[in-house]
């Protein structure tokens, strides 16, 4: 098992959600996906299951540019 799975899930959200978003990930969705990696039937299987979560988010499907329009 997993001596610390709070701890490991936030390293791996923090790590692997930064380079699937193209940016550090935002407060609620560290939070869901933390959950969501301790709340899996092992813990491996709660790391595939994010990943699979992280992939399928349109902020990793899409990627939106921020900043004003500009003029045509």
């Amino acid at each position: 098992g997993v001596a610390d799975p709070s701890g490991c899930a936030h390293a791996f959200v923090t790590t692997f959600g930064t380079r699937a978003m193209r940016r550090p990930p935002t407060a609620a969705e560290a939070g869901r996906w933390e959950k969501l990696v301790t709340t899996g039937a092992t813990f491996d299987q709660g790391v595939r299951d994010t990943v699979a979560a992280m992939l399928l988010a349109p902020s990793f499907l899409y990627r939106s540019e921020l900043g004003e329009k500009q003029p045509d």
